[in-house]
């Protein structure tokens, strides 16, 4: 598939979950076309940037080193995202890339400056309004770099307490996830200086 056929594909009317499918099979087969994806994601309509995005986070969830090739594309377009949709799944995708960073075997080794990039668009994401999943997401982000970067850990602490009172139930669940997670964390860390 080319990447014109691909486009007008996605452009399609019919938006249903198998065509949603097939569309992201597609990209695992092609991988070339995540290219297309990033360059309708840039350009920023709306619609069409959600579209791209979450087909590019459906693919990744099935196979997370099909974005190797790709993340500097990836990282150019992540802290200019406008839609919710985009932001949403260029989220996950970035929960994704940063627990593949910080696993023993993991696929994917981002560099200082992708880490910072990620660390920074994440901030952003919980203390603007924006919706529960990004959110969502940004807490994880920020919980693991914080294992390289401790700082992280009590401006995160801060926030999702700042932040609960108002919260959605998603929004509490996962920030109360990610509190006992850095506890845990720091209690480990402890243990290890006795």
């Amino acid at each position: 598939m080319t990447p014109q056929e691909f486009q007008a594909a996605m452009d399609y009317k019919d938006k249903s979950p198998q065509t949603r499918k097939m569309l992201a099979q597609t990209l695992l087969d092609h991988p070339i076309l995540l290219a297309t994806c990033f360059t309708i994601i840039a350009q920023q309509t709306p619609r069409a940037e959600s579209r791209a995005a979450m087909l590019l986070e459906m693919a990744c969830k099935k196979k997370l080193k099909i974005i190797i090739p790709h993340l500097d594309e990836y990282f150019e377009v992540l802290p200019h995202l406008k839609g919710a949709g985009a932001i949403r799944s260029l989220a996950k995708i970035g929960e994704l890339i940063i627990l593949s960073n910080y696993m023993a075997h993991g696929e994917i080794s981002l560099s200082r400056k992708q880490i910072d990039i990620l660390r920074d668009c994440a901030f952003e994401w919980l203390i603007t309004e924006q919706k529960t999943a990004p959110q969502a997401h940004a807490m994880y982000i920020l919980f693991w770099i914080g294992i390289t970067q401790p700082w992280i850990h009590e401006e995160l602490k801060a926030i999702i307490i700042k932040n609960m009172p108002h919260g959605s139930a998603g929004y509490i669940a996962r920030g109360r996830n990610t509190l006992k997670g850095i506890e845990s964390y720091n209690k480990s860390k402890n243990m290890g200086k006795i």
